[in-house]
């Protein structure tokens, strides 16, 4: 019989019926979370977790797809295991990753050894020189900054050392979703990263590719968030030892759409939400119904990426990647009782306004990051950090003076008011950080759920799958133990407006 799944009351529920499986790559590690659905509520198990390694060609970084594929076909397995003990069948595979990058298909396939990584895309951009004029007029159309890690700019530079014609481009979340099912598309969250895409109707910016000199270059189809994609290859089906083929769905492929998935958009003179997705890549600013495509939109500093739901307005930003690259070269143990201790530390170092440009190219690279970060505050006026303590410091009073000024920000030139600032990814576990960033906004901060992205991309599934009529409703069925967020009040007020 299907097994049952107790209540924390201790009453028995509805048997397990559907399985979901997330395939959530951040660009650190990543996780595959198993959805259990029982007809009423969604909770959710992690049955397994990895590190997304690259390695270096010469000056070239390139991820080792090979391996993290390698991983996500074990998680899968361990998802079918897990619907054989309960008897529920496996319902559908969503995948989300970070942005940017992408494999090359061509007619003889794809070469998984040349999947570069964008932070070796070298700084400044290099490429054509006619695609890096118009940088005012590609922000008009596709709402997204000039920057070195973006697929256009990735795509100018390799313009000049090697051909891409013939071959389509597939982003990450696509490049799994076609190695398990054979079929090629995208979806617009993480299309929209590329600033390729047109921000008001979602389709490919062929003008640009036009100036690339990039007319042999193909563009994968963009379709929804919520269609099936299709369903596991016979190679696939009996590598995860499934008896049928499963489902793959097209969720929000880009991590942070999926992270932010239960957002609303804002509406005009509202008070609203402000985000924040912080894990290895930070990006803060608000849901929105359409993008701002403005100059000042643009000096200021943020791109428009789309959403599940609409548009995100959101500045790009340095995160945890400062602290794990810190812990690297320090040789320290990365583990979560290490960190948790230098967080404490850093809670005990003095504190200094004075903060770092988070968007500084010199933090993009990996290499002596503690330098870099040390080199940075002098620059910016504050202390010179010796320690890890310090340095960890420098880091979260940066991040949290970044959150505010990002949604507050975002909140101008949308014509809204942020009444609480919302945190979910790895950040949200940092109460250090959640606390400086609910002083530095001086509203409220709701931390969490920490692993929001595979629950957006299992929301999804469950949502495209049927299940439930809406996103929203989705979300709702979501077992309380699997969404837990904590509050931090700005320590100059002592209770909720």
């Amino acid at each position: 019989m299907p097994a049952s799944r107790p209540h924390s009351s201790g009453e028995a529920v509805m048997p397990i019926r559907e399985v979901f499986a997330a395939i959530d790559l951040g660009a650190s590690s990543g996780r595959v979370v198993a959805g259990l659905w029982d007809g009423v509520t969604l909770s959710t198990r992690e049955v397994a977790r990895f590190a997304t390694p690259y390695g270096h060609e010469g000056a070239l970084l390139k991820w080792d797809v090979r391996q993290v594929f390698a991983s996500s076909i074990k998680g899968l397995q361990r998802v079918r295991e897990l619907c054989e003990e309960t008897g529920a069948t496996f319902a559908g595979i969503g995948i989300d990753s970070w942005g940017v990058d992408f494999a090359l298909l061509r007619s003889d396939g794809i070469d998984l050894d040349d999947v570069r990584h964008h932070r070796g895309a070298g700084v400044p951009p290099t490429g054509r020189e006619d695609f890096r004029q118009g940088s005012a007029g590609r922000y008009a159309l596709t709402g997204v900054l000039d920057q070195s890690i973006n697929t256009s700019q990735q795509l100018a530079a390799r313009l000049d050392d090697d051909s891409i014609g013939d071959a389509t481009l597939l982003f990450i979340p696509d490049l799994w979703v076609y190695l398990l099912s054979e079929n090629v598309g995208t979806d617009p969250s993480i299309a929209s990263t590329s600033q390729l895409l047109d921000a008001v109707d979602g389709t490919w910016a062929a003008e640009l590719s036009e100036r690339l000199h990039a007319s042999g270059l193909i563009f994968p189809p963009v379709g929804n968030v919520g269609d099936i994609a299709g369903e596991t290859s016979a190679r696939i089906t009996s590598l995860i030892g499934a008896r049928n083929p499963v489902p793959v769905f097209r969720v929000a492929g880009h991590d942070t759409a999926s992270a932010l998935a239960f957002a609303a958009p804002a509406r005009r003179n509202a008070a609203t939400s402000g985000l924040v997705s912080s894990g290895t890549w930070s990006l803060a600013g608000l849901s929105l119904a359409d993008p701002v495509l403005t100059a000042d939109a643009r000096t200021r500093g943020f791109t428009n990426e789309r959403g599940l739901k609409g548009h995100l307005l959101v500045k790009n930003l340095s995160g945890m990647w400062l602290l794990q690259e810190s812990l690297r070269t320090w040789g320290d143990d990365t583990g979560t009782a290490a960190i948790a201790e230098l967080v404490r530390a850093a809670g005990e170092a003095a504190e200094d306004e004075h903060v770092l440009d988070l968007a500084d190219p010199r933090l993009l690279e990996p290499g002596d990051m503690p330098r870099r970060i040390a080199q940075l505050a002098v620059e910016s006026g504050r202390y010179f950090p010796t320690t890890p303590a310090e340095i960890a410091r420098t880091i979260f009073d940066s991040l949290a003076a970044a959150y505010s000024s990002a949604v507050h920000e975002a909140a101008d030139l949308a014509g809204v008011s942020i009444n609480n600032v919302r945190i979910v990814g790895g950040g949200s576990r940092n109460a250090l950080l959640c606390q400086l960033t609910a002083n530095r906004s001086d509203v409220f901060v709701v931390a969490g759920p920490a692993e929001a992205s595979a629950l957006g991309n299992i929301a999804t599934q469950l949502w495209a799958s049927g299940q439930r009529y809406s996103i929203t409703a989705a979300y709702a069925a979501i077992a309380p133990e699997d969404w837990v967020v904590e509050t931090y009040a700005p320590r100059r007020q002592e209770t909720p407006a």
